[in-house]
């Protein structure tokens, strides 16, 4: 579903805060510019250990659940629907 994170964000801002965070700015970072000034930098945290990171915040926050149980997105994504919010298929 194609839905602004904004909406969502205003419907639950302390569960969704997340979407904020990842929302406000493009997610295409690089390295080089370390690399360039620092050559001996190097990334600390790999893509997997980082996405494991994420997903355990997320976990402990609140933010990701098992969408079977739980009424309250199930209910969020019924009013996404309702207001004609474009359903996206793979």
């Amino acid at each position: 579903m194609l839905v602004p994170a904004g909406w969502i964000i205003a419907q639950n801002p302390k569960r969704f805060s997340f979407l904020e965070e990842i929302t406000r700015y493009h997610g295409a970072y690089s390295s080089a510019k370390a690399k360039a000034t620092v050559p001996e930098f190097r990334c600390s945290v790999d893509f997997i250990e980082g996405a494991r990171e994420t997903f355990a915040d997320m976990k402990k926050r609140g933010a990701w659940r098992r969408h079977q149980d739980d009424a309250e997105y199930s209910a969020l994504v019924s009013r996404a629907l309702e207001l004609g919010f474009e359903k996206l298929t793979a």
